[in-house]
């Protein structure tokens, strides 16, 4: 990846130069482009949607290591900024679970990466509590998807699940901007702005597509893992995973992430979102009832409010600027 590659990553995974294409968008959806653009508008600044831009997935390939990480650790100003502006961390939840207030989603080069950031973080501060961490190889993650719940979730019955009141033309402009339908990138504009022809930037895009470096631009929720006003679930189950779970599992839009772990009696981690405990319990005992290898669980649940970080732009600027 050369200076050009970096710069073009730059802008588009910051959403400069990705852009909705309102004609199409309010032809396919038969509204005026006005109308279009204020419910987008209003989407964004409700904060129920993200701008448009471009996900840097090559963020499993460069950082392939994957913990969940347990702290007690102290809440005051000093010491949650630390964390919230740390590059390695993508989610930060407050939680009770024994001993712990604090989980964390991080992203590391390898063990010993970990480690030493661990100790400098925790383990040299007198005023940190216990830590523990599982962790989990990128390779090991059997599904990860951020925007599989709403995308199929079409039914007007459904929009409930993102926890805010939304018309039918607001709901279905969000269904095509999470699936990332009408979302382009103005080769122009970027070519532009780098000085290099437009032919050359779509060049660069392409092959970065194909690379899977970077994911077609879309919008995304502000909490990559759930949606506006729902409650993640984490969850360490035990389990023989069948060809039958897997798919179930799969193909479940609940399911965010599902991943391969050795944790104790603990065979996968599995990161989900849900209406609600009740909701949850359901969904959790059909699962049960289906697949009778599903033999124990631990359950970690994390309403909206306990979201603390839930973003990977700090991690995706530092890996660019390297």
């Amino acid at each position: 990846m050369d200076s050009l590659d970096k710069s073009i990553l730059k802008l588009v995974c910051s959403g400069q130069g990705v852009f909705v294409n309102l004609y199409q968008l309010s032809k396919t959806l038969k509204c005026h482009r006005n109308s279009a653009q204020s419910r987008i508008n209003d989407l964004i600044s409700r904060g129920i949607i993200l701008p448009p831009f471009c996900f840097y997935s090559n963020i499993l390939k460069s950082y392939p290591l994957f913990v969940l990480g347990f702290v007690n650790y102290p809440v005051d100003d000093n010491h949650m900024n630390r964390l919230v502006k740390d590059y390695n961390i993508v989610g930060l939840f407050k939680i009770r679970q024994a001993d712990y207030n604090l989980l964390f989603f991080g992203f590391f080069k390898d063990i010993v990466s970990h480690k030493v950031w661990e100790d400098k973080l925790f383990y040299q501060d007198t005023s940190v509590g216990d830590s523990e961490s599982i962790y989990v190889p990128t390779e090991f993650f059997l599904k990860v998807d951020f925007n599989d719940l709403m995308r199929r979730l079409k039914e007007k019955d459904e929009r409930d699940y993102i926890g805010e009141s939304l018309d039918d033309l607001s709901f279905n402009i969000l269904m095509r901007l999470l699936n990332g339908d009408f979302v382009s990138i103005n080769t122009s504009f970027i070519g532009k702005k780098l000085g290099v022809h437009r032919k050359t930037v779509k060049n660069r895009l392409d092959l970065m597509f194909k690379n899977k470096i970077i994911d077609n631009p879309s919008c995304f929720f502000p909490n990559f893992f759930s949606p506006p006003g729902r409650l993640l679930v984490v969850t360490l189950i035990e389990s023989r995973v069948s060809p039958q779970l897997f798919s179930y599992l799969k193909n479940d839009p609940h399911v965010v992430g599902f991943a391969k772990i050795n944790k104790e009696r603990y065979t996968h981690l599995l990161i989900s979102s849900h209406n609600s405990i009740a909701t949850f319990t359901s969904w959790s005992e059909k699962a049960r009832a289906k697949f009778s290898e599903i033999k124990a669980a631990e359950v970690i649940f994390i309403p909206s409010e306990n979201v603390i970080k839930s973003r990977f732009d700090v991690l995706t600027n530092y890996l660019l600027s390297e």
